[in-house]
């Protein structure tokens, strides 16, 4: 496999924020790449959050690329498991773990579900 590109996300990853990072993670995948989605910084991740995942891992393959998830989250696992996506995923623990034996580009990262590129930054958005 060719280099892997890192997509952090941040907060919550739910019904409301999931089309955004699906719109922003689609065509990330680059043939022959790794795309890898950092779940790590997640606050909350729901059954929308796992179907990103999907959707990710279908682009993946489609584009002849693969798809790593690092998550360190009990919670996030347990979901995984009881809707035995786990094996599927095979999440790891750390971020080095996962880029093992690849060279990374530069981290896209999702604040509040939001892609914007690591020079900039925002904040999730408040629910109050």
């Amino acid at each position: 496999m060719g280099p892997a590109t890192v997509v952090e996300l941040r907060g919550e990853i739910d019904i409301l924020t999931a089309p955004v990072v699906r719109r922003h993670s689609q065509h990330l995948a680059e043939p022959e790449a790794v795309l890898l989605i950092d779940l790590r910084p997640v606050t909350f991740f729901d059954c929308s959050g796992l179907e990103v995942l999907l959707d990710a891992h279908l682009q993946a393959v489609m584009g002849r690329a693969r798809l790593e998830v690092v998550c360190d989250n009990a919670r996030i696992l347990d979901l995984m498991t009881t809707t035995r996506t786990r094996t599927l995923f095979q999440p790891t623990a750390t971020l080095a773990e996962a880029l093992a034996g690849q060279s990374a580009l530069p981290v896209d990262r999702a604040v509040g579900a939001r892609a914007v590129p690591c020079q900039r930054s925002c904040r999730a958005p408040s629910r109050r």
